[in-house]
């Protein structure tokens, strides 16, 4: 697949402390590694591939983690909450309607948010489910339901980055004190001396 400015292959580790973990490399780097020669069924394969995908559609980008007992707890319906965390934003109305206009980023069913500007709740829109944030400057809400591994995915932190001032992270905490940090050396790349 194509993401960004280069070429990733999905794979699945067989052998090793990581066996069974899915993940995505750069196509230049594996040409480094040394070929393998094992095969396996073609049903296998797209088992693996099934997998993959359903770990590469819940999260914010190709990251899918280092651990593939967390993979396989999220595969598991069943088991999947012990390794989901909720990422919550709040923002202004003008970037809100930037998140109304762009929700295909995540799964509809990963995501709540505040009410559209000025309508009222729908009954039945599990989408439009949050009630405003209670903040004057940043009053809508906007919840995503993501694997845990997401907060090490550098495609979230640059989504995020990337509103700039316009949208403050609220949970989780470790995400929360990421953003921070990132401002602040931001801040002090130009920081008067």
């Amino acid at each position: 697949m194509f993401h960004n400015i280069g070429w990733y292959l999905g794979y699945e580790v067989t052998a090793g402390e990581k066996a069974g973990l899915l993940e995505f490399e750069r196509l230049d780097k594996l040409c480094l590694l040394s070929k393998k020669s094992q095969t396996r069924s073609p049903v296998e394969q797209k088992q693996a591939l099934d997998r993959l995908t359903t770990l590469y559609k819940a999260s914010p980008g190709i990251f899918l983690g280092k651990s593939a007992e967390d993979q396989r707890k999220y595969l598991d319906p069943k088991r999947r909450k012990s390794v989901e965390m909720k990422v919550e934003l709040w923002m202004g109305d003008e970037i809100f309607q930037f998140f109304i206009e762009g929700n295909q980023r995540f799964a509809k069913k990963q995501m709540k948010m505040s009410n559209r500007p000025n309508e009222a709740t729908q009954k039945g829109d599990s989408l439009y489910a949050l009630e405003k944030s209670g903040d004057r400057e940043f009053p809508n809400q906007f919840q995503v339901k993501l694997p845990k591994w997401s907060i090490g995915s550098v495609d979230l932190k640059r989504w995020i980055i990337g509103f700039g001032g316009k949208v403050k992270v609220v949970k989780p905490e470790e995400l929360v004190e990421m953003i921070e940090q990132e401002g602040e050396e931001i801040v002090s790349n130009y920081g008067k001396s």
